[in-house]
């Protein structure tokens, strides 16, 4: 795969956002005694853990037509089963799936950042209101959400680097914290074309620009 595994909210090459991050650890064997701990056990005979008489049950929402939703979202599904969670797949065309994530309606939800060049300021002052974006979701439920937000207005309106670095770090070493968001991974950008395309560029955006692509013939 070229896809590589995301540490945090934000890719360290994005401005102000290398912070130190470090990706979530797999340990199936501590995730166990975690849930353990919570009261979510498994029962003798079963797959999947229950509490008070409730299975561990998660709905995972995807837009039905990206391949690479519908790819993870089974993924997903699988991996989370080998430790007790029924997850329940829910696939929905573009319009519905887009109202469900600004209403919040879900449990669990795709979601990426804007990219060049509204990372990481545009994207992150998404997260300071519920109009609008269903990443507001994913952060509105922390108990330190408050500061988050506050943080996250202030950083935009500051001038002076060294504040706003500070603030950066802090704003998404919150983020990472609280766990309102599971990194995933870090798009890669692909091409493929035929000899005589010259002069191929990329950025950090989702588009490849053009314009300085030349054709042999």
């Amino acid at each position: 795969s070229t896809e590589q595994v995301a540490a945090g909210f934000m890719w360290e090459g994005v401005p102000y956002s290398n912070v130190g991050l470090k990706a979530y650890p797999f340990d199936k064997a501590r995730a166990a005694e975690l849930l353990d701990e919570a009261g979510w056990t498994l029962p003798e005979g079963g797959t999947v853990r229950t509490k008070d008489g409730r299975e561990l049950e998660i709905g995972l929402y995807y837009e039905s037509t990206n391949v690479i939703h519908r790819s993870f979202a089974q993924i997903i599904q699988a991996q989370l089963a080998e430790s007790g969670f029924k997850i329940n797949l829910t696939g929905e065309e573009i319009a519905a799936f887009v109202n469900r994530g600004v209403t919040g309606d879900f449990d669990l939800f795709f979601s990426l950042s804007w990219g060049e060049p509204y990372d990481p300021h545009s994207t992150l002052n998404a997260l300071a209101t519920a109009i609008g974006t269903y990443d507001y979701h994913g952060v509105a439920g922390l108990p330190n959400y408050a500061t988050i937000r506050d943080q996250i207005t202030a950083v935009i309106h500051t001038v002076d680097e060294a504040e706003r670095q500070r603030l950066y770090t802090e704003i998404l070493t919150a983020i990472h914290e609280g766990y309102g968001f599971i990194p995933i991974s870090y798009k890669t950008n692909r091409a493929a074309g035929r000899k005589g395309i010259e002069n191929v560029e990329f950025n950090c955006s989702y588009d490849m620009p053009l314009g300085n692509t030349t054709i042999k013939r």
